[in-house]
């Protein structure tokens, strides 16, 4: 191109760049925070709705461990096949398995088929959110800022976690605020 010199051309491919990183920082953020509040959400409601749904302590206690070994198997799948597959699409796979996990707890299916979907969309009944997104996210990041930035925006990669999963709790009471103020029954709504 004629007027531009070829430092202006990197000049300008370095900003761009910068800029599509600093896009990817600020999307792994956000979906992070929102998958941390509705973990912290769901670790505050499940096991009462499943209570109310007419499970025991035992059988809530292994949905709850059938979710979390999902989890697990899938963080160690991933840490062999995230390269093959992808981080953006892992992330996305991962997104819908989990969405998938609060949709059929609507249909609540029997006991025994709510183990095995516990386990394959990776349902989190702990309130806290270390998943096999979170790992990924924990590799992504460190390639998407400085050495010099890097602890810093991971401990505030940490902090947006902590605090949507405390957001998410705080919202897992809203069903009590609005019963509570608005005169409501909401279990028999």
């Amino acid at each position: 191109m004629p007027g531009i010199t070829r430092s202006t051309k990197q000049k300008f491919l370095m900003k761009t760049g910068e800029h599509h990183q600093a896009w990817n920082l600020t999307f792994i953020c956000g979906a992070a925070f929102l998958r941390s509040m509705s973990t912290g959400t769901l670790g505050v409601v499940l096991a009462i709705y499943l209570s109310r749904q007419g499970l025991s302590a035992t059988w809530i206690g292994a949905v709850i461990a059938a979710g979390l070994a999902g989890s697990a198997a899938a963080t160690a799948f991933i840490s062999y096949r995230v390269d093959v597959l992808g981080r953006r699409r892992s992330l996305v796979l991962l997104a819908v398995l989990s969405a998938f996990g609060g949709i059929v707890l609507i249909f609540f299916p029997s006991a025994i088929a709510l183990l095995a979907l516990a386990f394959v969309t990776m349902l989190n009944g702990m309130g806290t959110d270390r998943s096999a997104a979170f790992a990924i996210e924990q590799a992504a990041i460190p390639n998407l800022v400085s050495d010099r930035q890097r602890t810093w925006i991971l401990s505030w990669y940490n902090v947006i976690l902590d605090a949507g999963g405390a957001l998410g709790a705080l919202g897992g009471a809203l069903p009590v605020v609005i019963e509570r103020a608005a005169g409501v029954d909401l279990q028999s709504a």
